[in-house]
């Protein structure tokens, strides 16, 4: 029997599943991009849809569609509002950005005391 080298695509399935279902920290679950960006509407969208487990090839392909025109309509309403008020509103979103980075921080900090408390 001879010895392979480790490759990491050839994990097994049981590897595989349970890095997937690990479970995650609040902190981690937080989106610093606004609400109001294309990037922040893409990330909420899609953590919206993670939590849904679809099992026939119609659901998927409804939730495809269904997440699409979302995603279309969304960066159109986006892209108004930049034209409107893109410029007047820089310094608020610098602000609510430190804001939430802010807020990540606290949580993670939180995090770290409760696993160092938990493990004493």
């Amino acid at each position: 029997m001879t010895m392979q080298p480790y490759d990491p695509a050839d994990r097994s399935e049981t590897s595989r599943i349970a890095e997937l279902s690990r479970p995650t920290l609040g902190s981690e679950e937080v989106i610093l991009d606004a609400p109001m960006s294309f990037t922040g509407v893409t990330k909420r969208t899609l953590r919206f849809s993670r939590h849904y487990q679809r099992v026939h090839w119609w659901s998927n392909a409804l939730a495809v569609i269904g997440l699409t025109v979302w995603l279309t309509l969304a960066y159109v309403l986006i892209l108004c509002w930049y034209v409107i008020f893109g410029l007047l509103l820089v310094p608020y979103r610098l602000i609510r950005r430190s804001q939430r980075r802010d807020e990540q921080r606290r949580r993670q900090h939180a995090e770290l005391l409760a696993s160092t408390r938990s493990t004493r």
